[in-house]
């Protein structure tokens, strides 16, 4: 498990030499982390300063919040497609109730008139015997 680790974390050091990674900014947004940001050497060649690193530390701020808005964005987008497949659904499913109730009401009126048409008949029928 710690040759594992040990490992891990030689791969990971050498991905970083090969990008030219000098500095790393971890984007925390409410205690967790959402996201890395890896940066290079500086265009001066100079190192990075305390005033540099606390002036990314503030914009690593902002991009994790920025991060975080955009990925509620998509989870509220993605909901809200949902919604509309659920709210078209229903709203098909009732639109087919109207129907079906209205085809009911004209099988239950043609009924009447069959059962009213036979009453008829059967009583010119009995008229007829008499």
């Amino acid at each position: 498990m710690i040759n594992a680790l040990k490992n891990s974390i030689k791969e990971l050091e050498e991905k970083l030499r090969k990008n030219e990674v000098n500095l790393i900014l971890p984007l925390f947004q409410k205690g967790k982390i959402v996201g890395v940001l890896f940066l290079g050497e500086k265009l001066s060649g100079n190192s990075y300063l305390k005033e540099d690193i606390e002036l990314l530390e503030n914009l690593s701020c902002q991009m994790a919040i920025s991060l975080q808005n955009s990925l509620l964005y998509e989870e509220i987008k993605r909901d809200k497609e949902i919604l509309e497949r659920f709210y078209k659904l229903i709203v098909g499913r009732e639109l087919k109730m109207v129907e079906l109730k209205e085809k009911i009401r004209e099988l239950e009126e043609k009924l009447k008139e069959k059962e009213e048409n036979t009453i008829r008949r059967a009583w010119r029928k009995s008229d007829l015997l008499f």
